[in-house]
């Protein structure tokens, strides 16, 4: 197994649709581990921290690299998935940093319109969302949830019971959401796999008519020499003097 550990070409090509044995690049089972892997950190987006020979080594004893090979190929598809990985962070980075100094020109005040504590980052926050994990209002009517925490009966009833509201519709829209981005995905591999297997298709068929291109000319050259062994040899009867003549 050879790979180059210089540093590689940055203008890779998209390799989602190409197709690895019978699967495209995009439902391969290693390239959904090696992009988990750079999303948790255990593979660094930079290469320099950890080249594509260590990352092989590190992980190439699971049975997602089976039937691959240390190569230019796994190399150049590590690599986009680095890109891929660092361009998502680079961009959810300068949107916290414009977030944060947005937060830092306009503070919130202290307390609301009703003299309230401010709900975002307080304590019954906290805890409303921990009892919400915990399924607990599901079991206690939004009454008795406010007088279980001294936090709660920081705010007003209704702004507790709104606030509750809003946290279980919120929770509901991002989880419809979540599955509506599966699907998007799923759709999106579904696609990438059709157009994959129809670019495989549509070269193999290329492959077979250039075979077959081929072995006509092999044949069409085949049947021009017999006809000029054929010649050769009328020729050759033509010109031999009989026995009469000797």
């Amino acid at each position: 197994m050879t790979m180059a550990d210089e540093d590689p070409d940055a203008d890779v090509d998209d390799e989602d649709i190409q197709m690895v044995g019978e699967v495209p690049w995009l439902c391969h089972p290693l390239r959904a581990f090696l992009l988990e892997k750079i999303k948790d950190g255990k593979t660094p987006a930079d290469y320099k921290q950890m080249k594509p020979r260590e990352v092989w080594e590190t992980f190439c004893d699971n049975d997602v690299f089976e039937g691959f090979e240390c190569d230019a190929a796994f190399t150049r598809r590590l690599l986009s998935l680095r890109k891929l990985v660092a361009e998502g962070k680079k961009r959810a980075d300068k949107d916290l940093a414009a977030f944060q100094v947005a937060k830092q020109n306009h503070p919130p005040p202290a307390r609301n319109h009703r003299n309230e504590p401010q709900w975002n980052g307080s304590e019954a926050q906290r805890l409303l969302k921990k009892d919400i994990d915990d399924d607990v209002h599901k079991v206690l009517w939004p009454e008795d949830q406010h007088k279980s925490k001294p936090a709660h009966q920081e705010f007003s009833l209704d702004a507790f019971r709104d606030h509750m509201h809003q946290e279980v519709q919120t929770r509901k829209y991002l989880h419809t959401l979540k599955i509506r981005s599966k699907k998007k995905e799923e759709e999106r591999i579904e696609a990438a796999r059709k157009k994959a297997v129809a670019a495989h298709d549509k070269k193999k068929r290329q492959a077979d008519k250039q075979a077959r291109d081929a072995e006509k000319e092999a044949e069409k050259a085949r049947k021009a020499i017999e006809r000029e062994d054929a010649r050769a040899v009328s020729y050759t009867h033509l010109t031999l003097p009989t026995n009469r003549e000797v």
